[in-house]
């Protein structure tokens, strides 16, 4: 906790590139942060969906009710965010508590996001 704390301190509100957004992703340590950078990069429509602009939501996240998050409300049906970092961190959230192992692409389709392209 005392790691997000401090991640939330650092962040800095700007415009997206799919670098920045990789370079994020795996500063944190999230697993599979070549999966989850071209899950962002789907799930945004290029980091440029209405979601994604208006709700600095980079996954497509719906708003939790069940665990910690970062979220600030919700908009559209999906959770808001205060910058896209704080979303990159919620998503580190959501993967630490969900998922335990195994095939990340079969984990991805069983937990609701849609299958993408793997290359």
């Amino acid at each position: 906790m005392k790691l997000i704390m401090l991640l939330l301190f650092t962040v800095l509100i700007h415009c997206q590139t799919k670098k920045e957004v990789h370079s994020f992703i795996a500063s944190l340590g999230v697993e599979y942060p070549n999966i989850v950078t071209r899950q962002a990069y789907y799930e945004s429509k290029h980091l440029k969906s209405t979601i994604c602009k208006e709700n600095n939501n980079l996954f497509g996240m719906k708003l939790a009710k069940q665990r910690f998050t970062l979220a600030i409300g919700e908009n559209r049906g999906h959770a808001v965010y205060r910058n896209w970092k704080e979303s990159v961190l919620d998503y580190y959230i959501w993967q630490r508590k969900y998922y335990k192992s195994g095939d990340y692409y079969k984990f991805l389709e069983k937990s609701g996001y849609c299958p993408y392209n793997k290359e």
